[in-house]
């Protein structure tokens, strides 16, 4: 009995039921569509979304070196942005592509249905990539489409190619799993000599570079991470790894105690070692030696970007899942060994586990408790808000939340920077052309005035003055990301 359930999750299923993939598909679309339904846009959210509909191409090039990304999210989101989509309906983007990601996995992945419905409760399919919107979601597809087609990469080298050079132009922390995917393909050269093999090498290498050309400072600009060699280097000791590694577990996995947070390593690396073990005895262990090179490349260099690079966040973890999904998946297609499978299993079912804990508890809190204020302010202020009126805003990405908000929502509305004295665009390298002197805005706001048109302030801290009337703050509720909201209408 106990053997006849055992292979039934361990095992691989014996066909593929377009079906039930389909319902299972719904009903997770349908599931996180209502969580999304609630969610409030953050600080984050907002900020690719400005950038893709203010900036122009050119621009949105100049200012990567800023914000530490590739480009790949921001070009995915110009057309959305600037051709009507509104802002508030966000998170329909990245629940389309993780509802397209989560099919293809259930199509496509060799597991039994058991474990990829235990899958889809880890942190790659679960809250954070299909209602969070960010570049996470389309990591999440990349990744998934690189596992169904690492078989057929010899077959179709150039279409595998382009999948990694996508990859690397959608988060520096996914740079270790490119380059050892890389590796695979030049392995595979070797091997066949093949020149379709060696030309897709090549273009995903090209893609490797353009891609950290974007996001390598620039001067007079302030980078979007840390890249100096003294300021890695000066990260590398004892202290500071163990101290990043904790607070990666603090963040990714809801481990709160000093005294548990290395038990998620612990199993970790127990499993690590048990997978390798069971590939060492297996007679087919060189079999494995592309993969292994892969998750070699792919955790070592996530870990060393995370606790050197960027501070951790409980996002990362997803990615982390997403690797450690392609590495299991592919050690499971390649090898039939009942105990490499088994353990393969043990493996995504622990891993899944302790991601599911803080994805579950983020997802409460965002059905049934507040994610963040800036929607609220958005709806305070654009229910007055008319044709002709005058928004000054404190530039700082709280404000931006708001005004992602406001501007996807309101015509002929003006939002001005009172930091940089221009248009709001919200990036400094995107303002050059239109600059607006204090004297110029002022006969503007005297004009519109003359109109009918209103005047407010939004702020993010208290000020005094008889000619403003508060019409909007936050302070009296309880804080998640301190914010801080004051809008004021100017009397």
């Amino acid at each position: 009995m106990f053997t006849t359930i055992l292979k039934t999750i361990v095992e691989p299923e014996k066909r593929k039921t377009g079906t039930i993939n389909l319902l299972i598909t719904f009903l997770y679309l349908s599931i996180h569509a209502f969580v999304a339904f609630h969610h409030e846009h953050w600080m984050d959210e907002a900020q690719a979304w400005i950038i893709a509909s203010n900036l122009s191409i050119k621009e949105i090039f100049a200012i990567l070196c800023t914000e530490g990304h590739p480009c790949l999210w921001f070009l995915f989101l110009v057309p959305f942005a600037r051709f009507g989509f509104s802002y508030r309906y966000f998170s329909l983007i990245s629940l389309l592509i993780m509802g397209i990601g989560s099919f293809m996995f259930l199509q496509k992945s060799p597991f039994s249905l058991v474990v990829k419905i235990g899958v889809h409760l880890s942190s790659v399919f679960l809250f954070y990539n299909p209602v969070v919107c960010r570049s996470y979601s389309l990591i999440a597809l990349l990744i998934i489409l690189l596992a169904s087609y690492y078989r057929d990469r010899e077959s179709h080298p150039l279409f595998y190619g382009f999948l990694i050079v996508l990859l690397f132009q959608s988060h520096v922390l996914v740079y270790g799993l490119g380059i050892g995917l890389v590796a695979v393909l030049i392995l595979d050269y070797c091997h066949s000599k093949k020149r379709k093999i060696l030309i897709g090498s090549f273009v995903s290498i090209v893609g490797l570079i353009l891609s950290i050309a974007q996001i390598f400072p620039r001067a007079g600009y302030a980078s979007g991470i840390d890249t100096s060699a003294g300021g890695i280097f000066s990260k590398i000791n004892f202290t500071n790894i163990m101290n990043g590694l904790r607070y990666f577990a603090y963040t990714s996995w809801g481990w709160t105690s000093q005294s548990t947070w290395l038990f998620p390593y612990l199993i970790l690396v127990g499993l690590i070692a048990a997978i390798f073990l069971f590939t060492t005895i297996n007679k087919n262990w060189k079999q494995q030696l592309p993969v292994i090179i892969v998750a070699i490349c792919s955790i070592g260099l996530f870990f060393g970007v995370v606790i050197l690079v960027y501070t951790p966040h409980a996002q990362m973890a997803s990615i982390l899942m997403m690797i450690v999904l392609l590495i299991m998946w592919v050690l499971y297609e390649n090898d039939t060994h009942l105990n490499l499978r088994l353990t393969v299993v043990l493996f995504l079912a622990v891993s899944s586990f302790l991601t599911f804990i803080p994805a579950q508890s983020s997802m409460r809190s965002d059905i049934y408790g507040k994610y963040s204020y800036s929607k609220d302010a958005a709806e305070s202020l654009g229910s007055r808000l008319k044709a002709g009126d005058t928004v000054l805003i404190e530039n700082s990405t709280c404000s931006s939340a708001v005004y992602a908000y406001l501007a996807s929502e309101t015509k002929d509305v003006f939002f001005y920077d009172l930091n940089n004295e221009t248009e709001y665009v919200f990036h400094r390298m995107g303002i050059e052309y239109r600059q607006i002197g204090r004297n110029d805005l002022e006969e503007s706001i005297r004009k519109h005035t003359k109109n009918g048109g209103s005047v407010y302030l939004l702020l993010n801290s208290e000020v005094e003055d008889d000619r403003l009337i508060l019409i909007y703050t936050n302070q009296n509720e309880k804080q998640r990301w301190n914010e801080s909201y004051y809008i004021y209408e100017v009397i």
